[in-house]
């Protein structure tokens, strides 16, 4: 309430109390205490005000994030359309499986995104071919990275067959340590188990092309 508001009820309730005194009542109330009783409702007003201007920023907030998911939804059903229908060309997936340090072990964690992913494709992209590129951190030789890069490559092939992929969808091609795929440059897991597991991976590039049922792995 503001400053003219109150001075408004003082000037009302004054006029009140006079009233009450020319009459004869015994039931006086002061105006100190009126004041004191709708400063405190004004308190509760001005909160739920400002609670209400928090309500309809986070309405306009969310509003503006389903446009945003809107828009990316038909960014990536136009993506589909053009990806299916170009038949050349591929797509790089940022779904990269990880591995720990000088190990082609395939961790826990990682097996239920290659079982939804082996579904999906399965199921909407039988013809696809997928090509998994492995990779190693930089310690160590690097003919051994070569080799510990097809390793995991390989081990992720064999888990979506496994799942349920056909064998000449899926091929795979090492990229060891070479320096400019690495996601963190230099870092590795001698010293720190978890240093540098950016660069122990295992990515997927998906080809959609009738060229596809022609090429087996590497």
């Amino acid at each position: 309430m503001g400053k003219k508001g109150r001075m408004s009820w003082k000037a009302g309730l004054a006029a009140f109390v006079a009233v009450g005194l020319a009459g004869g009542c015994s039931h006086l109330v002061h105006v100190e205490d009126l004041d004191a009783r709708f400063a405190s409702v004004n308190r509760i007003l001005d909160e739920h005000a400002a609670q209400l201007a928090g309500l309809a920023g986070l309405a306009g907030a969310v509003s503006d994030l389903e446009g945003r998911v809107s828009n990316l939804e038909d960014a990536l059903a136009a993506l589909r359309r053009d990806f299916e229908e170009c038949g050349c060309g591929g797509m790089a997936l940022g779904l990269p499986v990880y591995f720990d340090f000088n190990s082609a072990d395939l961790r826990d964690v990682d097996k239920p995104i290659l079982d939804e992913f082996a579904r999906t494709i399965s199921r909407n992209h039988p013809n696809a071919l997928v090509t998994l590129e492995g990779f190693a951190d930089p310690a160590g030789s690097v003919a051994y990275n070569v080799g510990l890069g097809r390793q995991r490559a390989e081990a992720v092939k064999g888990y979506l067959e496994g799942a349920g992929m056909s064998s000449d969808r899926v091929r795979t091609v090492s990229y060891g340590e070479v320096r400019n795929r690495q996601v963190n440059p230099g870092a590795t897991g001698a010293q720190d188990p978890q240093s540098g597991i950016e660069n122990r991976r295992v990515t997927f590039v998906l080809e959609w092309d009738g060229r596809a049922g022609t090429m087996g792995s590497d």
